[in-house]
């Protein structure tokens, strides 16, 4: 993945993403991959690695939503020791 460069003074790091988990191995056999659905669209239905929570507010709270993508479309994210991370830029110091 080509990421554009970060300004002289700060770094990337890789953290743990709260909204991301991995795809359990039911979920494996049962959903496939998210990326690409939606109107008019065709998903890209590989085999899922991990699942994100795209929950929303109802009038009886917080509902959880796991959208399941294959190990292609984590969206710059990656797996170390069975935790999904993602990147942000911190200043250095």
């Amino acid at each position: 993945m080509n990421l554009p460069p970060v300004p002289e003074g700060y770094r990337r790091e890789w953290v743990e993403d709260d909204y991301w988990r991995l795809s359990t191995p039911e979920e494996r056999r049962r959903y496939g991959c998210r990326w690409g659905a939606g109107f008019h669209s065709q998903a890209c239905g590989a085999e899922p690695v991990a699942a994100f929570n795209r929950g929303r507010w109802t009038k009886n709270g917080h509902r959880m939503a796991w959208w399941h993508y294959c190990e292609r479309h984590l969206y710059g994210r990656r797996i170390v020791d069975g935790v999904v991370y993602h990147q942000r830029i911190v200043e250095d110091r």
